[in-house]
C-alpha cells in the first residue's frame, strides 16, 4: 500500500483533531514552501548525470517506483523552462547497493529556518518506567503523506535523460520536511495521548510504552486504527506489534526488566569502524571525525562517561577550525 495524500481524509482531521490555521491549511490544501527570500529565479534545465550505468540504472529505478507512488510527475509540456532544478546523487545503502538523493542543498538556501525539537535517547530513556511493555510502529514513505501545493511544485524539479519531472510530495532532501511531517504527527496523537495512551515518535518510528502486556496490545491496536483513519500508511514488515519489554528502537536496545539500555550491534559496528581510522601516527579527513563525535554524542547517554570519553576529541577539533573536507595535520592524527 502507497503512502496516499493527507488531505484525501481532511474532514476526519477535522472532526476529531485539534488543528491550527497551518496545519489546518496543510492537510486540507498541501504544503506551501517557506520561502525566506523570494524563490530562486529559473536559472536552466540541470541536467542529472550519473557516471556509471549501475547508478542510472539505480535512479531509473527509483524514478519507477516514484511515479507508480504518484510522489513525482512529468512537468506539464511548455512548462519545463520554469522553476528550480536541483540534481539527483547516488549514497551507498547499509543493505548494499545505491540509494539516489535529490540534491537540494542549494535550494534549501532560499528556506526559512524553523528549528524545532526531536525526540532524542535521553528523552526515551526518561519515559521508560520499570516492567514497561514496549511496541512499534512504523510508517510507511513518511514524508510522501504531505502532497505540495501544485503551484510550488516547479521549484523542485530535476531532469533526468532530457525527461523533466517534478515532485508532488514533501521531498527527502528539503530542509523543513522533518519539522513539516512531525508537525503533522505530533497533531495526530494528541487525541491519544489525552486519552492517557504513552507514545513516542521519531519521525515515522513510534513507540507505544504501557505498564502491562495487556494495554500495550491494546493501545498498539488503537494507535494503528487511529492513523490508518488519518490517511497514514503503515509498514507491518519493519513494525513491532507484538508487545516486548525489550525493543530495539532508534539503534538503542531498551530493556524494561532491568532497566539497561545499550547501543545496538549496527551502532557498534558503524561507531568502530570510524574509530579504526582514528589511530595515532594515521592521518584522517576532519568530516571522519566530525562523523565519529555525531556518534558519539548520539550514544552517550547509553555509555558510560559517554560525553568524557569525547571531550578531548572534541577540544583538540574545535581547535583546529578545519574545513571538513580537508585532511587534518599530523599533529590531530596523534591523538
Amino acid at each position: 500500500m502507497c503512502a496516499r495524500p493527507l488531505s484525501e481524509r481532511y474532514l476526519v482531521w477535522h472532526t476529531l483533531l485539534s488543528m491550527n490555521g497551518w496545519m489546518s491549511r496543510v492537510i486540507r490544501d498541501g504544503y506551501s514552501l517557506q520561502f525566506a527570500s523570494p524563490p530562486p529565479p529559473f536559472d536552466g534545465l540541470l541536467e542529472t548525470v550519473m557516471s556509471s550505468q549501475a547508478g542510472a540504472e539505480a535512479l531509473m529505478t527509483e524514478l519507477s517506483e516514484l511515479l507508480e507512488k504518484k510522489a513525482i510527475s512529468r512537468v506539464p509540456p511548455g512548462q519545463e523552462c520554469e522553476g528550480y532544478y536541483s540534481r539527483y546523487f547516488l549514497v551507498p545503502k547499509k543493505t548494499g547497493g545505491m540509494r539516489p538523493i535529490l540534491d537540494l542543498s542549494l535550494f534549501n538556501k532560499s528556506i526559512m529556518r524553523r528549528p524545532f525539537h526531536m525526540l532524542t535517547i535521553k528523552h526515551v530513556l526518561e519515559c521508560v518506567r520499570p516492567g514497561d511493555w514496549f511496541a512499534s510502529i512504523d510508517l510507511k514513505d513518511a514524508y510522501f503523506h504531505v502532497p505540495v501545493v501544485p503551484r510550488h511544485r516547479k521549484f523542485l524539479r530535476f531532469s533526468f535523460y532530457g525527461v523533466q519531472f517534478q515532485y508532488n510530495r514533501l521531498p527527502f532532501g528539503y530542509s523543513l520536511a522533518p519539522r513539516t511531517f512531525s508537525k503533522c504527527v505530533e497533531t495526530a496523537l494528541e487525541l491519544l495521548r489525552r486519552r492517557g495512551i504513552r507514545v513516542l515518535f521519531y519521525l515515522d518510528d513510534l513507540l507505544v510504552l504501557a505498564s502491562s502486556e495487556h494495554s500495550a496490545a491494546l493501545h498498539t491496536v488503537e494507535l494503528a486504527s487511529h492513523l490508518t483513519l488519518l490517511g497514514f500508511a503503515i509498514n507491518w514488515r519493519k513494525s513491532s506489534p507484538v508487545p516486548t519489554q525489550s525493543i530495539m528502537y532508534l539503534g538503542v536496545y531498551l530493556d524494561s526488566s532491568s532497566m539497561r539500555a545499550r547501543l545496538s550491534p549496527a551502532r557498534w559496528e558503524a561507531l568502530a569502524s570510524l574509530l579504526s581510522r582514528v589511530t595515532p601516527g594515521q592521518t584522517v579527513t576532519a568530516l571522519s571525525v566530525m562523523r565519529l563525535l555525531g556518534m558519539m554524542s548520539a550514544g552517550y547517554v547509553v555509555v558510560p562517561l559517554g560525553l568524557l570519553h569525547m571531550r578531548k576529541l572534541q577540544r583538540r577539533f574545535t581547535r583546529l577550525r578545519l574545513n571538513p573536507i580537508q585532511l587534518c595535520p599530523p599533529p590531530f592524527s596523534r591523538i
